[in-house]
Order: structure tokens, then sequence, then C-alpha cells
């Protein structure tokens, strides 16, 4: 299985959350917390939340920033691969 990266530069701190989730799936909480200002990088390695490898398949990554004007929800696809 192999590493998913994503990097975002943020120009103020901001709330962040990001999960992954297959269609009929639960969801992998990945980040759950604040971010400053900067680039920042998460990897997701394709495995739930005990560590378990999850199947080949189309998964969605939510990110939701919230900062002191409102909530941003982001869905994208992300592809799982052997």
């Amino acid at each position: 299985m192999s590493q998913h990266w994503f990097s975002a530069t943020l120009s103020q701190a901001v709330s962040v959350h990001v999960a992954v989730q297959r269609a009929k799936g639960a969801a992998v909480t990945l980040y759950d917390g604040s971010l400053g200002t900067g680039s920042h990088t998460l990897a997701w390695d394709g495995t739930d939340g005990a560590g378990t490898p999850l199947p080949q398949g189309t998964y969605t990554l939510l990110l939701v920033i919230t900062d002191a004007l409102g909530k941003l929800e982001v869905p994208l696809q992300v592809e799982i691969a052997p």
C-alpha cells in the first residue's frame, strides 16, 4: 500500500478536520485540530484507525476548514491501489 500525501499552504491559522471514507464505510480521521500559517503536509497509508489495510478502491477525502468567516468543506477523490 502506498502513501498518499496531501499538502496545503495556509495564509492564516485555521481549524482543520481531514478524513477519508469509502462509499459504504466508516470515516478514518487523519487530522483534527488547529494548523498555523505556512505549509503543512499530511500522509495517509491506506489503513483504517486500527492500522488494518483498507481494500483498493475509490475513497473520498473530506477536508473541512473553519476560520473566523465560517466553514469550507472540500471533498476530493483518492484512488487506492495495492
